[in-house]
């Protein structure tokens, strides 16, 4: 059985549901801010959805209709509803009998919260009659096509159409477990498996909505609620769980830790394997599947076992999900306090990096915008990067979740004592400070966005060490030799298109071409326009041309327009442009590769700027890593260094296709405005080409460029202004890899 949707489908999650009829197993899932505009819209959460139900023939259950409905509301502003209505309800339906093919299916029907959102000109009493109309002819059509309704509302609701205080969070938005026993009762009705929700488990309720957002995150990714849990506590746990299995099964029994469970009869072998997984899973360890539970037939014995096993396997590793509360709601200027919400963040920065990969990627799966607008993500990534040795990317993180530019900042002591502790390594190390960082920055010591509260669970742990251990070594430069043919991959590889526009640069073009062969990517289409160069590039080119999809050398409409031409020769998923001048640094292909292959809603990037001499030594490597935004490039506050840029065709195709050829200058500038109107440019941090810096370059007529700069940033601010529903989410979050060619 799968169970999938909005935010409120995570209380299943976080209180253990588990189906107690049979071998039946239950997914929960929470997919974000679902609507049934994502289904056809390319969004990762509707095709998540269709992937997980297209290979399921059991139950599916779905919810979502919440966010459809704020979108109603917004039209009723606009005098628009009638019309909304009907496009709504027809993707509504259109979505649910795609899901349901021939499999058995349902819709969960959640209650409106009407004090979410404001719009103009809708009261309170509108919204819930919205909710109540659209939910009414979405019910009324899913039992026309034999889709099961899973909606207790009239339990939940009160007169006035609001839930009932008593089944909602202290969020006053998401329902609490006594809801969802009402709904666990309905499904169990609908589909003959009996649904329970597992007693004692760790609740966590939000008090507002960043602690709402990181506990639907934090359950998604199922970190372990306790790792701090001693022998003696995890017993009494333990007894109070069998205590409440036996009451299942209608016996009032006083048990101690040396009851035998099985042997006398109390419980059989299938609720010893739920009291011993409950026991692994309270301490955050992994179940041993070899063990024979005959021999732990007490809790005793239980308990003892798994002590054992966590001495010899040594401490535990990684934070909890307590980790996360602690850091989010403790009080460091509190002396009782102190020690543990460092000692909570010190775990917190020995994540590994395939949990910041899951980490970073549900943001983008979840978020209708692909963004986060919630600081307190941002911080505890920054944790990550100083642990890692960035200083400059930890600063820059910081500051941008403490900013007034997120919805949700974190903000307060807590992030000026990082501030000022990597502030200070950043000054004895003499390292650059990203702009906007320091005295001048936005962060507000003297108030907090959160504060610690009397329920705050704090784990104690083992001392903490230094947040960052090690700097940044001096880049070495691009190596220069290659084997004769490009080694094959083990496995298929994303097509790469790369473009190289030339014009008697013969000086440079050798070493340009060294860069891109070197990197030995299997997969590559290069392809070399020369404007018809009087100097030594034809036969540069020829010597190569074993290693070219296609090249040309005859006089041309200019740079922009032979990159345009080259484009429409290509046939790559992944594209880009290197100027004949420029270099790649090693691995740089492998990595943008990876990037595109692991994270599917990455549309565009960017490494970390940076340039090379004349003679192509490394000169310099910008100090921080810029995070991008819309606003921030109609603000011509952006940095973005075209060499390192990579794209998906896709995106390509979506801004037009083509290269304003009008610019003699700035055609870079521009294409980026029209990216920008769809998609975010995510920044990752590592080099991934460079520029080289000479007397011959175009781009040395500064006023030039900036007249035509201002022209087309002038332009996108009308286009902006205009558009009905504008894209500009904050920038994203980093990617965060290994870097080739630089120590960390």
């Amino acid at each position: 059985m799968i169970i999938a949707g909005n935010s409120n489908v995570n209380t299943f999650k976080q209180q253990g549901m588990a189906a107690c009829t049979g071998s039946e197993s239950v997914s929960v899932l929470w997919v974000g801010a679902l609507t049934s505009h994502d289904f056809f819209s390319g969004h990762p959460a509707g095709q998540k959805v269709r992937e997980l139900f297209a290979g399921h023939d059991g139950w599916k259950f779905l919810s979502m209709g919440t966010h459809d409905i704020f979108d109603l509301c917004h039209a009723a502003s606009q005098w628009r509803l009638t019309e909304s209505f009907a496009a709504t309800r027809e993707r509504f339906t259109r979505a649910l009998r795609e899901l349901k093919g021939d499999g058995k299916t349902g819709w969960i029907v959640f209650p409106q919260p009407a004090d979410e959102i404001r719009f103009a000109g809708i009261d309170h009493k509108e919204i819930l009659s919205i909710a109540k109309n659209f939910n009414s002819q979405i019910e009324r059509w899913c039992h026309s096509e034999g889709i099961a309704v899973v909606n207790p509302l009239r339990d939940i609701l009160g007169a006035d159409g609001e839930p009932l205080p008593h089944f909602l969070q202290k969020d006053r938005i998401h329902v609490n477990s006594d809801a969802a026993e009402l709904y666990l009762a309905e499904i169990s009705r609908i589909t003959g498996v009996t649904l329970e929700l597992r007693k004692n488990a760790p609740v966590f309720e939000p008090l507002n909505e960043p602690e709402s957002y990181c506990s639907l995150l934090l359950g998604t990714l199922e970190l372990p609620f306790d790792r701090g849990l001693s022998p003696e506590a995890l017993q009494e746990k333990l007894v109070l769980f069998v205590t409440e299995l036996l009451k299942g099964k209608g016996l009032e029994l006083d048990i101690d830790p040396q009851t035998e469970l099985v042997d006398s009869g109390l419980l059989d072998s299938l609720n010893l394997v739920e009291t011993y997984s409950y026991a692994v899973n309270a301490i955050g360890m992994e179940i041993d599947f070899d063990v024979d539970l005959r021999s732990l037939d007490t809790v005793e014995k239980i308990c003892r076992f798994l002590a054992q096993r966590k001495a010899l396997a040594g401490p535990q590793q990684g934070p909890a999900f307590s980790d996360f509360i602690t850091s989010l709601r403790g009080d460091i200027e509190d002396p009782a306090q102190r020690a543990l919400v460092l000692e909570a963040d010190h775990r917190i920065a020995t994540l590994d990096r395939e949990r910041v990969n899951a980490f970073t990627e549900q943001f983008y799966i979840v978020s209708g915008n692909y963004n986060c607008n919630y600081g307190i993500i941002y911080f505890w990534l920054s944790l990550w990067a100083a642990a890692k040795g960035e200083c400059q990317t930890a600063l820059e993180l910081l500051n941008h979740g403490s900013g007034a530019r997120i919805a949700h900042p974190f903000k307060g002591p807590h992030v000026q004592y990082y501030l000022d502790k990597w502030i200070g390594i950043a000054e004895i190390l003499g390292i650059a400070i990203p702009t906007g960082v320091g005295p001048e920055s936005p962060v507000e010591a003297a108030s907090t966005a959160v504060t610690a509260t009397p329920s705050a669970p704090i784990v104690a742990a083992a001392p903490s060490a230094p947040i960052i251990t090690t700097v940044p070594a001096a880049p070495v430069e691009p190596a220069r030799s290659r084997p004769e043919k490009p080694a094959l991959a083990a496995t298929p590889l994303p097509r790469i298109s790369l473009v190289i526009p030339s014009y008697n640069y013969a000086r440079y073009l050798e070493a340009c071409l060294d860069s891109i062969l070197s990197q030995n990517y299997p997969n590559l289409e290069l392809i070399i326009m020369d404007g018809g160069s009087t100097d030594d590039s034809a036969g540069i080119i020829r010597r190569h041309e074993k290693h070219l999809a296609y090249w040309q050398s005859r006089p041309d409409a200019g740079q922009y327009s032979a990159i345009e031409e080259g484009f429409r020769r290509s046939t790559g998923e992944i594209m880009a442009w290197l100027n004949a001048d420029d270099m790649f640094h090693p691995g740089a292909f492998s990595t943008v590769s990876g990037i595109f292959c692991e994270q599917p809603s990455v549309e565009w990037l960017m490494g970390r700027p940076n340039s090379f001499d004349e003679e192509g030594k490394q000169k310099h490597v910008l100090s921080f890593l810029p995070l991008n935004s819309r606003a921030k490039y109609l603000a011509d506050q952006d940095l973005i260094q075209q060499e390192g840029i990579f794209w998906r065709r896709g995106l390509w195709e979506r801004s037009g296709a083509y290269i304003e050829k009008s610019l003699l200058l700035a055609a870079d500038l521009e294409l980026w405005a029209r990216f920008f109107r769809s998609a975010e440019l995510h920044a990752v941090n590592t080099l991934i080409a460079g520029f080289r810096d000479h007397p011959l370059q175009k781009s040395k007529d500064k006023a030039a460029y900036t007249a035509e700069a201002d022209r087309v940033l002038a332009r996108e601010r009308e286009i902006f202004a205009a558009e009905r529903r504008r894209f500009s989410p904050p920038a994203p979050l980093p990617i965060l890899v290994q870097q080739y060619g630089v120590a960390q």
